[in-house]
């Protein structure tokens, strides 16, 4: 799993300008007419610029050991007396069995020096001469907030001014001594820098790198260090008085809880016998029943013929082969919340896999034992799995006799292949030769092999990379490889062009060792191939060449599995690209194999704690549905509101209604799930997250709680698909000459990504939106005409008239389905009439959605209806920063459950009862809800402690 992808955070100057923030008025920590600079929570080497309390800047450090390792520098040392002093190592070389880790001290000193004045010294200093790579406070200006920077020499000569948001800029090689900060409505700050620095600036960051190097050079990767040592001093001029805040008590008084006293304990036990919220037998057990699941066009089917939506989550490691006492509970629960499929993930070869330490081909027979009968239980329970088999391949060294430079890679890549597996034969070989021996397996407890059984629903080739992602670029690491794709590349050249003279025209320009008999050079950064950096005739051939070269490893492997017997779905690849050229090369290449499947996530720390995708129709998670190819069918394998997003709610239900059902889906697995102790939300437990990697975390009430009425509505096939409005439209020689229509690429934050297209996201809540590839035949694109889709100004109503949006204010959708109503987001004390039933949230956010509880029944003529309703969770004790929302104390069990108030009344029908339900999903004891004459009742959460009510009606 990739949850370690690469995510930047030490920006220096990150402009945000924001609202004002709810802090309890007794405690003015920072006058309004006051600026101030406020030591980060986290790392007292990163630091918060405020007007008053609004964050207006971040100060940090960007580094990188050579060549290209992205290195993080942290302390959490509090100040004393209105000083902050410590130091720090800057790993240079990491230690190894051949030699000592190796560093570069880091003094920082950070004081107010003046009424108005901030400043911080770092003291850089080592014994001996070091390869620093690169080391530099970083500016990053974005929020929108706008003005300019003027940068002055130490004559005080203007040498340039740069935009903020500064993208690309400077003359790289002005010495510059001050910076004048002109920020729209706050004023002007001024850095004096000493010694002067050369900045550099890249895709909306102005770094000042510090003097590694004389004279100074931008590539990161030639940066040295003398022994000895260097002191820079920034000091930052500020337009009124500054505060400092560095001590424990100072950053304790910005902190804030979610929870208030009315916030209840969340009581469950994770009982899995039967309740009335159960869907048990939902799920046509046991699973294969139909046949092997195969890929239909754009959709999934059986074998005989019955449709098939994947509606799962995800399980990593030891989870995919728990302990046998586990195992059954496990397949329980999934099945309970309707729970459909489970992809497994990193269970061979990676951290926690079953693989034999010695031989990537071989299995502990003990761990594949627990995985045998843990599918199988699955299976009896009506549970699909499916398989992402590698992810960071780490070589072994029963390898080393079937691999063309296996010293190599260990000295080079430490043994871990993945960012060689498309390029590289001998590796994909070794891989392939791993999942056959797994698929070639016999379970003893299905008496079937794993290619046999077809609860095995489907198998990916690779996670999360392929030749269009930045983690290709480890492979100018290994000139073995390297030189036999610039063979390769060559030799492709030769078929294309036919003579020397040809490719030379053609690209206008060739290196001197480059030949159409030897080698070619391959650029692997796919930067420069992307819009973003304007290829030309060279760096198109090279995407060309490398999308036939992924094509055929894509072919390789679907080929070896079918000979191994598999019959199901393959996918592959998962992970995004560039924009333009690489994106739509690699979306095309994922089409041709099997189904298009991606990767996305919403919310998290900062910016996201506080985000809602119902603010901006498209956004977020369902903004990967731009990547939906016209003939394939598309999915999400993983995804979820990252804690501590505070409005996960919605995400259940945008994904049930709008993407699995308007757009038409196929496929949807939540990140991530637990098949050993703790399972589920138990209260003694659990959390709702912690960081790091608990962030991903689906076994909440707001998230899997809600699959007991959105997965009736997804498998009952309630939501239509919608009519398609948009088709953006790829011929061969577009991608060949650069040439589009349209234009899209996508806003990345680690694995948090917004798509963005010449088609409008508000697209995606209206009807289907697709991209065609229509080979050597060019064709246009079509775009939406969304006035007809807008019945008032930001009100969008889906083709089939099932779905509504607002968005004209925080946003809230409404579902309105014959067996499923809802309304979620934000429109407190307003009535919704959705048919015959309306619906008052009395909280300024939640997610309401009632749902007939019998599979053939509508709410017209069921006899039981299950109601949710939940709004915020928080852990006991949660605390944040508010000046950028990150977590400052993550609190502990039991969860606590924000209150919430709704009226419902379901006209027509007379009902007999309104049961209160248990979190378990069974009827509390001695507790219904009164109902008046007109079928009116009221919920009250806080009250009676669930987010479940049964109505049964006469």
């Amino acid at each position: 799993m990739s949850r370690l992808a690469f995510i930047s955070v030490l920006s220096l100057l990150t402009l945000t300008l924001t609202l004002p923030l709810c802090v309890r008025a007794e405690e003015t920590v920072i006058p309004d007419d006051h600026w101030a600079l406020v030591k980060d929570p986290g790392n007292s080497l990163q630091f918060i610029f405020t007007k008053g309390l609004h964050e207006w800047g971040k100060s940090g450090f960007f580094g990188e050991r050579a060549p290209w390792q992205w290195t993080g520098l942290s302390s959490n040392v509090y100040g004393q007396d209105g000083v902050l002093d410590l130091t720090t190592p800057f790993v240079t070389q990491a230690k190894t069995t051949d030699q000592p880790a190796q560093a570069i001290n880091i003094h920082q000193r950070v004081e107010k020096t003046g009424p108005n004045t901030m400043t911080m010294t770092y003291t850089l200093s080592a014994d001996t001469e070091q390869n620093a790579g690169y080391l530099a406070p970083d500016y990053s200006v974005t929020g929108g907030a706008t003005g300019t920077v003027d940068c002055y020499t130490a004559d005080d000569t203007r040498a340039f001014s740069l935009p903020l948001p500064t993208h690309m800029g400077g003359d790289g090689k002005s010495l510059i001594a001050k910076l004048v900060y002109h920020l729209k409505d706050l004023g002007d700050v001024t850095e004096k820098v000493d010694p002067p620095m050369i900045p550099w600036t890249d895709n909306n960051d102005l770094r000042l790198p510090f003097l590694l190097n004389e004279p100074w050079n931008p590539t990161p990767a030639t940066g040295r260090f003398a022994a000895g040592s260097k002191t820079y001093t920034f000091t930052f001029t500020f337009p009124g008085p500054v505060d400092f805040l560095s001590s424990k008590e100072e950053i304790a008084k910005l902190t804030q809880p979610w929870a208030d006293d009315t916030w209840y304990p969340l009581t469950s036990s994770n009982d899995t016998t039967p309740s009335v919220i159960g869907m048990e037998d939902w799920m046509d057990a046991p699973a294969g029943k139909h046949g092997h699941l195969l890929q239909a066009g754009d959709h999934f089917a059986f074998e005989d013929g019955a449709a098939m939506k994947m509606w799962g989550l995800n399980l990593e490691a030891d989870n995919c082969y728990p302990p046998k006492e586990n195992a059954d509970a496990a397949a329980a629960h999934f099945a309970k919340y309707g729970v459909n499929c489970v992809r497994f993930g990193q269970f061979i070869i990676s951290w926690g896999g079953f693989g034999d330490p010695q031989d990537s081909t071989k299995f502990d027979a003990g761990k594949l034992d627990r995985m045998d009968y843990f599918t199988a239980k699955l299976k009896e329970h009506g549970v699909y799995y499916g398989w992402l088999h590698t992810w960071n391949f780490q070589l072994h060294p029963g390898d080393k006799p079937k691999l063309l430079a296996y010293d190599e890679i260990m000295k080079n890549l430490g043994g871990n292949v993945v960012s060689l597996i498309q390029i590289a034969p001998d590796v994909q070989d070794l891989m392939i030769e791993m999942v056959r021996n797994l698929l070639s397996h016999k379970n003893p407890y299905t008496n079937m092999t794993y290619a046999e059984d077809p609860g095995l629903a489907f198998l990916e080739t690779v996670n999360e990379t392929n030749v269009f992602c930045y983690q290709f670029s480890e492979v100018d690491k290994c000139p073995t490889y390297k030189k036999q794709l610039e063979t390769n590349f060559a030799i492709w050249l030769k078929a294309k062009y036919g003579t020397a003279d040809a490719w030379k025209q053609a690209w206008g320009g060739i290196k001197a060792n480059e030949s159409l008999d030897g080698q070619v050079g391959v650029l692997t950064n796919p930067w420069y191939t992307g819009s973003d950096g304007h290829p030309g005739r060279r760096l198109l051939d090279n995407a060309a060449f490398l999308h036939s070269v992924q094509d055929a490893f894509y072919t390789k492997f679907h080929n070896a599995m079918r000979a191994a017997g598999f019959k199901g779905p393959i996918e592959g690849g998962n992970w995004w690209s560039p924009p333009m050229v690489p994106h739509l090369y690699n979306l095309q290449s994922d089409a041709a194999t099997g189904w298009v499947d991606r990767h996305n996530y919403f919310g998290g720390a900062g910016g996201g704690m506080f985000a809602s995708m119902l603010s901006q129709p498209g956004s977020g998670t369902l903004s990967s549905g731009l990547q939906q190819v016209k003939g394939a069918a598309f999915g999400q394998s993983e995804w979820t509101h990252v804690y501590p997003n505070t409005y996960s709610a919605e995400g259940v239900p945008i994904m049930a209604a709008y993407a699995m059902g308007l757009q038409g889906w196929s496929s949807s697995f939540q990140f991530q799930s637990r098949a050993v102790p703790p399972i589920g939300f138990s209260p003694n437990q659990n959390l709702v997250g912690n960081e790091p990697y608990g962030v991903w975390n689906a076994e909440r009430p707001s998230l899997l709680g809600q699959y007991p009425t959105m997965a009736r509505l997804l498998y009952r096939g309630e939501v239509k698909e919608g009519e398609v409005i948009s088709v953006r439209r790829v011929s061969d020689d577009n991608l060949l000459n650069n040439k589009f229509d349209f234009s899209e690429g996508a806003q990345v934050t680690g694995d948090v990504k917004n798509f963005k297209s010449s088609v409008p996201g508000e697209a995606l809540a209206a009807g289907k939106v697709l991209l065609e590839f229509t080979g050597a035949q060019p064709a246009a694109s079509t775009f939406p005409d969304m006035a007809k889709y807008q019945p008032a100004d930001k009100v969008i109503q889906s083709t089939t008239k099932q779905l509504t949006w607002d968005y004209s204010k925080k946003g809230f959708i409404l579902i309105d389905t014959p067996g499923t109503k809802g309304v979620v987001g934000f429109t407190p004390d307003t009535p919704h009439t959705i048919g015959n039933i309306t619906l008052t949230l009395k909280s300024p956010f939640a997610a309401l959605t009632i749902s007939a509880l019998e599979k053939d029944k509508t709410l017209e003529n069921c006899r039981h209806a299950l109601i949710s309703i939940v709004a915020r969770e928080s852990n006991t004790g949660f605390k944040y920063f508010i000046l950028d929302n990150s977590i400052f104390d993550n609190g502990k069990t039991p969860i606590l459950m924000q209150p919430v108030q709704a009226d419902v009344k379901i006209a027509g029908r007379k009902i007999k009862a309104v049961n209160v339900l248990d979190f378990d999903g069974h009827p509390q004891p001695d507790k219904k809800l009164p109902v008046d004459a007109t079928g009116q009742f009221t919920l009250d959460t806080g009250k009676e402690h669930t987010m479940y009510y049964e109505v049964v009606f006469n």
